[in-house]
């Protein structure tokens, strides 16, 4: 019974924290629009330099969200 204990602390502690850390990263992140590509010599990109940017800047944060989702459960599990 402890085992389960455990296990689901470990869990929750894993999904909230994700989501709780993914969405005030992603609150931080200015809309797609805000990116100005007018500054590259190629501008018949279709705007393409601003959204990729917007889109690896999205996809560094989820990263981010998930490895201190990972620490705060393994610091959650070494302690219960």
């Amino acid at each position: 019974s402890s085992f389960i204990l455990h296990h689901s602390l470990a869990h929750a502690v894993l999904f909230g924290s994700y989501q709780l850390t993914k969405r005030l990263f992603l609150q931080c992140i200015p809309p797609s629009s805000s990116f100005d590509d007018s500054s590259t010599i190629n501008t018949n990109t279709n705007n393409g330099g601003s959204s990729s940017t917007h889109n690896a800047i999205h996809v560094a944060s989820i990263a981010m969200a998930g490895g201190l989702a990972g620490k705060f459960q393994h610091v959650t599990s070494h302690f219960t």
